[in-house]
């Protein structure tokens, strides 16, 4: 049940946090992203590369500074050797996760022909659902766990208002071993996207 309230307060965080350096305080920040989630250490025994897509809205405080929240999705299949495991039974398998959080950036204050490097961290929740289906009989695995992100990325300006993000960042995540067989899941994701800078009272 937790889990499902989770879900319904995910769209609404999605509105307030920032994807995209600004070159001035004051602005709001739109944007999207897509690539891969891969999952690393133990977990990634597990699972597989699978996709990631997410969105951003929020604000820039200063021209180094913006604060806000991000939202984002992944899904992964089983990881070959357990695939096979899974073969042996008729059984099948998936895993995943739905994250909202809030997030800081610290932006270079220097750029190079529009290139905008920046550091992100954040802290924030992943709702993570397992589905395993082992005919005749199905269960599912759902927790809403407490997780921790950082990375790098840059900003490619491509107008005064609108560029490309790439970004790579490493995620950790607190999940419970009896549900999931992993205490942890751990995962890097690697994703590329657009971003619009909205200057605050334009018209």
């Amino acid at each position: 049940m937790g889990s499902w309230k989770s879900l319904r307060v995910a769209p609404l965080l999605l509105l307030l946090t920032p994807t995209a350096p600004a070159q001035a305080g004051g602005r709001w920040l739109i944007g999207a992203n897509a690539g891969l989630g891969i999952p690393i250490s133990d977990f990634g025994d597990s699972w597989k590369t699978g996709p990631l897509v997410g969105a951003s809205v929020g604000y820039a405080l200063t021209p180094q500074l913006t604060v806000g929240v991000d939202g984002s999705y992944m899904k992964n299949k089983p990881s070959k050797d357990y695939a096979a495991e899974l073969a042996l039974l008729s059984a099948k398998d998936e895993i995943k996760f739905i994250h909202y959080g809030m997030h800081g950036k610290w932006v270079a204050p220097t750029s190079e022909n529009g290139v905008i490097p920046y550091l992100v961290a954040g802290l924030g929740f992943y709702s993570v659902k397992e589905n395993y289906v082992e005919p005749p009989f199905s269960d599912e695995s759902t927790q809403t766990a407490f997780g921790a992100r950082g990375g790098a990325g840059f900003d490619w300006m491509l107008g005064s208002s609108w560029g490309l993000t790439f970004e790579g960042d490493y995620h950790h995540v607190s999940i419970d071993k009896n549900k999931f067989g992993h205490d942890s899941a751990p995962f890097l994701g690697v994703t590329a996207g657009i971003h619009w800078v909205l200057q605050h009272g334009a018209k």
